[in-house]
């Protein structure tokens, strides 16, 4: 966004689907709609302050590594930032909403992560028109690293009785694990994202000009 005054988007929806139009018939109308979204950028900063009684007592040039020190705790501000825009109680209570298919299905296993991939290959948007998600990404908490490298490059089904081939590696387009998902000793969430080339997911607005955290001297 070009400054700090909010900023306002608008989304349109599909037009509806065709139907017949016989010979010399007018074809029927569709439309369209529009919804506005606003949105705006602010401000998170912390200063770092030093005596010139510090700088003279510091003859190891400690604090010559400042800077990077307040860059590293920018950066990981801003991740778990954005991790807290999905992975939160209101997020998860939308997806529960949606139904067994989409959310609650339990642990991460090679049978509940095929449930998830079916029902994103059947979500519709809001006008009812398939979505035809073709790429997702897997996002894990790093206590399921393991067990989501188990699933996903295993030559035969996790889990299942049978010897069958794992084919699951064929829908998911890779494995993104962020350290900031929230766990609990009885809750690990794991998510599904479809791939932002395709459908947006989360959308983070910047301040022109400014790609990401700086540090200031």
């Amino acid at each position: 966004v070009p400054d700090f005054r909010d900023v306002d988007r608008y989304r349109m929806t599909e037009p509806e689907t065709l139907l017949r139009r016989r010979e010399k018939a007018e074809a029927k109308t569709t439309y369209i709609s529009d919804s506005e979204i606003t949105y705006g950028v602010e401000e998170y900063a912390r200063q770092f302050e030093v005596s010139w009684q510090a700088i003279l007592n510091d003859d190891l040039g400690k604090i010559k590594e400042t800077p990077r020190r307040m860059a590293n705790a920018a950066a990981r501000w801003l991740d778990e930032w954005v991790s807290a825009l999905y992975d939160n109680a209101t997020t998860q209570a939308t997806l529960v909403a949606l139904g067994a298919t989409y959310a609650g299905t339990g642990q991460l296993t090679h049978a509940n992560l095929a449930v998830g991939l079916n029902a994103m290959m059947q979500r519709t948007d809001a006008g009812g028109n398939q979505m035809n998600i073709g790429k997702v990404w897997l996002v894990i908490p790093p206590i399921l690293r393991i067990q989501a490298n188990t699933i996903m490059e295993s030559v035969l089904a996790s889990g299942v009785a049978t010897n069958d081939k794992n084919v699951l590696p064929g829908f998911v387009l890779g494995v993104r694990v962020d350290p900031y998902i929230t766990t609990t000793a009885n809750s690990v969430p794991w998510y599904l994202f479809a791939d932002p080339g395709e459908v947006p997911t989360l959308t983070v607005a910047r301040l022109q000009g400014w790609p990401g955290p700086v540090v200031i001297k």
